[in-house]
């Protein structure tokens, strides 16, 4: 086992070797905003960088498609959500209805139950 596993004096004796590559004189000021390419080769290059990235970017004619693709696809669901809306309402309307008819059907049932109880109570008194 002693012979997968390090132990701390096994450490103490290795040397630690760095993975980073060397610094290169011509990087040092690499990533300072502050310094100007010197050689007309970097300006080039930062043209052309820069010609790629105007190429990638959106123009009018793009956002306005798109602005029109997503208008489209916001009246479709709107369209939809209104059809579900109406629906819906259609559906309220009907279960109102229903509870309203059970409603008015309760309280007719509630006057013949009160008349026949009524009724009853005449009746035991006669006998």
């Amino acid at each position: 086992m002693d012979d997968f596993i390090a132990t701390p004096s096994d450490l103490r004796g290795a040397r630690h070797v760095d993975k980073m590559a060397p610094v290169s004189p011509d990087s040092e000021g690499a990533g300072d905003s502050q310094t100007e390419p010197t050689q007309p080769g970097d300006l080039a290059q930062i043209r052309a960088e820069l010609t790629q990235l105007s190429r990638r970017m959106l123009t009018r004619e793009d956002t306005g498609s798109i602005v029109q693709e997503l208008r489209a696809a916001l009246r479709e669901q709107l369209a939809g959500l209104r059809t579900d809306l109406t629906n819906l309402e259609q559906r309220v309307d009907e279960i109102e209805t229903v509870v309203q008819d059970c409603d008015d059907q309760h309280r007719a049932t509630e006057v013949v139950v009160t008349r026949q109880g009524n009724m009853l109570i005449t009746l035991r008194r006669q006998v």
